[in-house]
């Protein structure tokens, strides 16, 4: 897979990861990596507490970490 917004401008570069929003596949120049908390069944052991997420650059802007 090639990184979408790359590929829009007419280069090619691979994608490394998916945007959890749109679907979009992105290289390591416009990843942008999330540490999001995670909501947690109550009672239930194990569960991580945060979790990174990959998004778009747009999306990124659009949906900032509170």
């Amino acid at each position: 897979m090639k990184c979408y917004i790359h590929a829009s401008e007419g280069s090619s570069e691979e994608a490394v990861a998916i945007c959890v929003v749109c679907g979009m596949g992105v290289c390591m120049e416009h990843a942008v990596e999330r540490d999001m908390p995670v909501a947690r069944p109550p009672g239930q052991a194990g569960y991580p507490e945060r979790a990174m997420l990959i998004l778009c650059q747009r999306d990124a802007e659009v949906h900032p970490v509170s």
